[in-house]
């Protein structure tokens, strides 16, 4: 990032997308991935949710719930939502130029050893990669970067309606998040002005929301105690320990991986990890919401059926990245990829499967 003359991160979708042609312009390589889309799905999950907002994510499309209220619903799996928004904003940024070569054929251990060896400039990751790479010479230049505010948000909205609008309300968010401003520094009555621009209540709060969503993927794990153990007593006992301001702090302070809660005896001494490590650490405590297919709402047609998550397992980020140009899709040919692929699928195998 110094390199490119880069000082400001994004704050929005659109920032990332003009972030990445300033880097790919100084002749660095802007993104990496993986096969199968690599990590993208769960920042797809963080755009769709804060476009769509959490109700609608974990209670409509997740529950495959229509607006009559119907479900199993093939309508509730095809509305044009905040998945299609999000297809619209990788068009700006997973871009053939932008992206590494062997992002869309090479397993995540290769194309990861690339990016911490300076391949390219950024990679969506999770907290599992410092450990992955330990042996790699991973850096303490590494950080986590706040995930960018979908642009598409304002037609959501009604009082921020345009991207220089959203960029000042994004800003005066992290000022309150990073604890440099207090929110009654906004505050007017029981509105907000930000640089002189008016803001509804409604609108702040989801902003506020958007950019504190975080993808994770804790309601997919879990503990089980097999029912023939002749140990489950102490088996619950270890989990109590586990989970016990003690145990947290011998798994924080070994492994270094933030969770989503803070022990009651304090907060976690972070003094001496990296800044990757305390980066990710930072997001997570000022977190709102978490983003993740795993939720106690989602409806049989995704965890038997087949439906899987937002695009059906399918793996779309390809199409708009791949050199070679008849292959090549844009967002609007995705997204019409993906609803033949639903209507394909939604009788013969989705709901066959759960009945």
């Amino acid at each position: 990032f110094e390199q490119a003359g880069i000082s400001e991160l994004p704050r929005t979708t659109d920032e990332l997308a003009v972030m990445c042609d300033t880097i790919y312009r100084k002749g660095i390589t802007p993104l990496g991935h993986y096969k199968r889309g690599g990590y993208w799905p769960y920042l797809t999950e963080v755009f769709s949710m804060q476009y769509d907002g959490f109700d609608y994510y974990m209670n409509k499309f997740y529950a495959c719930v229509d607006e009559n209220g119907e479900s199993p619903s093939i309508h509730a799996l095809k509305t044009k939502d905040g998945r299609y928004q999000t297809l619209k904003a990788y068009e700006q940024i997973i871009q053939p130029n932008y992206v590494l070569s062997g992002s869309n054929s090479q397993e995540h251990t290769m194309m990861q050893t690339q990016f911490v060896n300076g391949a390219c400039a950024m990679m969506v990751n999770g907290s599992w990669m410092a450990n992955e790479m330990a042996g790699e010479g991973m850096k303490d230049t590494f950080t986590v970067m706040k995930t960018p505010v979908l642009s598409g948000l304002t037609d959501k909205l009604t009082t921020v309606t345009k991207e220089s609008e959203l960029c000042k309300v994004v800003s005066a968010v992290d000022a309150v998040t990073d604890g440099e401003k207090a929110l009654d520094d906004y505050k007017d009555g029981d509105d907000y002005v930000v640089d002189g621009l008016k803001v509804s209540a409604a609108d702040w709060d989801a902003v506020y929301a958007a950019r504190n969503t975080v993808a994770a993927n804790y309601s997919g794990h879990g503990a089980y105690i097999p029912k023939y153990s002749t140990a489950k007593e102490g088996a619950k006992e270890f989990l109590k320990y586990l989970y016990s301001d003690e145990g947290y702090a011998i798994y924080t302070n070994k492994l270094h991986l933030a969770l989503p809660l803070t022990p009651d005896s304090g907060e976690i001494a972070t003094d001496s990890w990296t800044n990757f490590e305390k980066g990710q650490f930072a997001l997570l405590q000022s977190a709102v919401q978490f983003a993740s297919k795993d939720n106690a709402s989602r409806h049989a047609i995704f965890v038997d059926g087949g439906a899987a998550d937002l695009f059906a397992d399918q793996d779309y980020i390809q199409y708009l990245c791949t050199q070679n140009a008849g292959d090549r899709l844009n967002a609007d040919e995705i997204w019409e990829k993906h609803m033949a692929y639903i209507d394909s699928n939604y009788e013969i195998n989705w709901l066959a499967n759960i009945k």
